[in-house]
């Protein structure tokens, strides 16, 4: 039992040495703080277009975006470039790798969804109420 003790304590220091040599690395993320909400294409709006754009982000090693790319598309060109023209003026902290700022990809999603009653439900709604004003009817 000794034999295998002194023989675990005389590796005890090359395995010390071992774990500090491992390289630490981090993801860039993002500082949310710093983002603008990307504002709804009138256009799609009034179409209600909605749906999921998955955008990556080459950020630099002083945390500024780089490059913007739409790896997956919410199916409205309108809304991708709108969720990249904003999300694209994001600040991040950027990747590290051995305690050093790395330039690195990184991918952010943004969902654009419609709430409430759509606009054009919204107008309907509003003339049905002016029709029955007009005729006299109105609550």
């Amino acid at each position: 039992m000794t034999k295998y003790l002194a023989a675990l304590l005389a590796a005890f220091p090359l395995l010390t040495t071992a774990l500090a040599q491992t390289p630490v690395a981090t993801d860039a993320t993002a500082e949310f703080s710093t983002c603008v909400r990307p504002e709804w294409p009138k256009e799609s709006l009034r179409k209600e277009q909605q749906g999921t754009v998955q955008l990556a982000f080459l950020i630099g090693a002083d945390g500024n975006v780089q490059d913007t790319r739409v790896v997956r598309s919410s199916g409205y060109p309108l809304l991708d470039s709108a969720a990249k023209d904003s999300l694209s003026k994001c600040k991040f902290k950027p990747a590290m790798h051995d305690g050093q700022a790395v330039e690195s990809w990184t991918q952010m999603q943004y969902v654009w969804r419609l709430e409430g009653p759509s606009p054009q439900k919204t107008a309907a709604a509003q003339a049905a109420v002016r029709k029955s004003d007009e005729r006299g009817n109105g609550e």
